[in-house]
This record gives C-alpha cells, sequence and structure tokens, in this order.
C-alpha cells in the first residue's frame, strides 16, 4: 500500500519515516482534518480539493492533487492570517450548478462565519470576495461548518449544518446542532434553524448526505469524554421532514429532544463519540464511532461500527485501542480507515498513532485488518475521507507533531 505525503511543513520538527513510494510535493505547515467540518475534501473531474488552517500564519488555504500526475498545487490563500487553530480547517463543497469551489470557514467558538466561492469553474486560482454568513444567520457562536447540496431537489438547495452554543450561559456546557439553507447557489442564506437545541448538554454529532435527496445525522446525547454513558442516535432529513432511521416523522416540534431521533447505540458500556456515516448498496445508512469505555476518565476508546438493517441498528466492534474512524466503500466490501494507538496514552503529549485499513465481506460481522504506516515517531491525527473520491486517494490524515491546538507541525498525507 504506498501513501502520499501532499503537504509538508517547511519548519519546525516535522520529519518523515523512510517507507517506500512516498512522494513530497510541496511545503506548507498544515492544519486539522476534522470530520465535523465535512468535507475538508473532494473529489471531481480526476483532481481532489483539500483544505487546511495554516499553522505557521494561520491562513485559509486550498490546494489541489491531480491524480493523473500526481502532483499537489501550490496554496491558494483564501483568507489570509484567519486564526491558528486545529478547529479551524474550511469545509469545500463543488456546486453543481457551475463546478465552482465553495470554501465555509468559521474560527472556533466565535463569531465569525464566512463563505468564498471560486471565480472560475474547477480552479481555486482566485476567489471573490467574502459573504458575511453570519449577518444572515443571527447564531451566537459558529464552530464546525459541514455543507451539503441536494441536487434532487427543487433549487439543489445548499445546507449549511455548524454547531452553535449558548455564549451567555456557562462556556462549554451548551452546543446547538444548527443550519441554515440557500436556494440560490449560495447568494443569500436563511436564518438560523436549530435541529437539536439542549440546555444542559454538549453533544457532538457528524452529518453527511447523499448528495441527492437526504441529510443524515449521527449525534451523541452528551460530551463524549466528559461523561460517562453517553447514547448515541440518528435522524435524517428530507428537505422536508425530519425522521427518525425508519422513516417515521420525528415526534415533537424542532427543536427536537435527544429522546426523538433514533437509538443506535444505548452508551451503557461507554459513550458514543459519532465519526461517521455511509450508505450501504441498498441505501440504508452505516455509522462509525469511537467508543469511550467507562470510565471516560481513563481514555480507553474503541472503534465501533452498526448498521440498520431495515427494522434495527446491529453494532459490532471493529478494533480495540483504536480513534478516528470512517468508512470509504460498501460494496461489495465495507472498506474503513481508522487509527491504532501504538505507544503512549490517548490524548497524551507521547501517543503515537499508525492508519489502519479495515475491510469486512459480511456487512461488518467480521473484520480483516491492515497497518498502512509502522514504526513512525511523529503524531497521526485527524483522519478524514475524501467526498466522491474517484482512482487515488481516499483517506487523508495529518502527520507531524501536536502540542496544543493552537500550536502544530503538520504534514498531510494520502493514502489510495
Amino acid at each position: 500500500m504506498s501513501r502520499r505525503l501532499l503537504v509538508k511543513s517547511g519548519g519546525g520538527s516535522f520529519s518523515f519515516p523512510a517507507v517506500p513510494n512516498i512522494t513530497l510535493v510541496s511545503i506548507a505547515n498544515a492544519g486539522a482534518l476534522l470530520g465535523q467540518n465535512f468535507p475538508n475534501a473532494v473529489y471531481y473531474n480526476g483532481v481532489t480539493y483539500f483544505g487546511y488552517d495554516n499553522g505557521d500564519n494561520g491562513n485559509i488555504e486550498v490546494r489541489t492533487y491531480t491524480h493523473a500526475t500526481g502532483v499537489t498545487s501550490a496554496a491558494t490563500v483564501v483568507e489570509a492570517a484567519w486564526e491558528k487553530e486545529t478547529h479551524d480547517p474550511p469545509a469545500l463543497l463543488m456546486r453543481a450548478s457551475d463546478h465552482r469551489l465553495m470554501v465555509f470557514y468559521m474560527k472556533h467558538s466565535g463569531t465569525v462565519a464566512r463563505l468564498k466561492v471560486a471565480t472560475n469553474p474547477e480552479s481555486i486560482a482566485a476567489f471573490g470576495a467574502a459573504t458575511n454568513l453570519a449577518a444572515s444567520i443571527g447564531a451566537s457562536d459558529y464552530t464546525y461548518p459541514s455543507p451539503h447540496q441536494l441536487t434532487g431537489l427543487a433549487n439543489q438547495p445548499i445546507y449549511l449544518f455548524f454547531r452553535d452554543g449558548n455564549t451567555a450561559g456557562t462556556p462549554g456546557t451548551e452546543a446547538w446542532l444548527t443550519y441554515t439553507v440557500s436556494l440560490d447557489d449560495g447568494a443569500t442564506w436563511s436564518t438560523k434553524n436549530y435541529v437539536h437545541k439542549p440546555t444542559t448538554a454538549r453533544p457532538y454529532w457528524m452529518v453527511r448526505s447523499n448528495s441527492l435527496d437526504r441529510i443524515d445525522v449521527f449525534i451523541g446525547q452528551d460530551e463524549r469524554q466528559a461523561v460517562d454513558n453517553v447514547p448515541g442516535a440518528h435522524m435524517y432529513f428530507d428537505g422536508t421532514t425530519w425522521r427518525g432511521t425508519n422513516g417515521t416523522p420525528l415526534s415533537g416540534a424542532s427543536p427536537w429532544a435527544f429522546s426523538a431521533f433514533t437509538q443506535v447505540n444505548d452508551g451503557s458500556t461507554g459513550s458514543v463519540d459519532p465519526q461517521d456515516i455511509v450508505y450501504g448498496h441498498d441505501g440504508k445508512p452505516m455509522v462509525t464511532w469511537r467508543h469511550w469505555t467507562n470510565p471516560v476518565a481513563n481514555r480507553v476508546i474503541h472503534s465501533y461500527f452498526a448498521r440498520w438493517d431495515g427494522s434495527t441498528w446491529t453494532s459490532y466492534l471493529v478494533q480495540t485501542d483504536s480513534d478516528e474512524w470512517f468508512i470509504t466503500d460498501v460494496y461489495p466490501t465495507i472498506v474503513g480507515w481508522g487509527r491504532k494507538l501504538t505507544s503512549g496514552t490517548f490524548l497524551g503529549g507521547n501517543q503515537i498513532y499508525d492508519v489502519w485499513r479495515y475491510t469486512s465481506s459480511d456487512n461488518g460481522l467480521s473484520w480483516g485488518k491492515k497497518a498502512i504506516t509502522s514504526g513512525t515517531s511523529d503524531q497521526i491525527w485527524y483522519l478524514t475521507r475524501v467526498l466522491n473520491y474517484g482512482s487515488g486517494l481516499r483517506a487523508l490524515w495529518a502527520e507531524g507533531t501536536f502540542t496544543d491546538a493552537t500550536h502544530f507541525d503538520f504534514g498531510i498525507l494520502g493514502a489510495p
């Protein structure tokens, strides 16, 4: 299995292990690739577009990787000196009407949210003026942009999901699943819509779509690394109605209580930390999560998978002592990517992970496993998948050194 180094730091302590088939193609200190800020990378017409926060200067930057040549472009600065923060990488959308790249970016738990659109189709050479999204949305706090366009619906609406929070309340105690919608290709945006607005909880979630006619959400009930026994639940939106997994409209009214969603895992053995949502060849959803075993303070995390069979969710353990995992292929074989702890402790300064590839040919009942990296002394963080990937890159991750959210020295690597 070969892998490619797409972006590497120009200074600092980053070093890459001597592994065959690695190609250094460009230089930059790239920030995180957060699963919440999805997608960080999109594929279209032979090219993967990806974005990051530059750890040297806080620039929001995008690059392209051309699959036929294996060449990564120079960086285009979308917004200079934004903020050095691993929570701030942009989320990308290739607009269906004209194939111009849309770049959404927010400051972590800040009051600023912006959008820039490329001036030419299939090009990152230049971007237009920034749209101040916050002025239209009217939220109090912005984090984790996740844009989705449903091309099978009238007006091909673009939905932008993000986290809002109660900045007037106790810091860090409230996080609200929120979205805005544009019916005119991103020219104007609606005011905020709350899907879930707890008053004493700080949940995490993942938002994914089939890019045609539905958007799915996988959500935990509270903060996964701070609370034991956090259950996970699922629901989806068809452009008109929010529904439980079986298609029944959610009971009650927006914003819905957690109890209105369809339970995936009851949290009896640990806390659910959502990671990904994909669809089987039959259109039914599958989800992945990090399972923080009780007590969560011990930082023992396993990777889990669950699939909906039409009437119930069935869960399977995929990998022990692991973290951050997602699925890239579902038929005929399920293919997933994750990272496994090699040494050190979770979330400690000396933790070392390797990237692993998982495969299942029996709908998740059993899994084959293969290490993609090994022997590195660098830290591996922030795996993500390439949306609508073509031949070539399936998985991206950050590798280098991490001190804290504002001090990091990463390269971005990719594997086919």
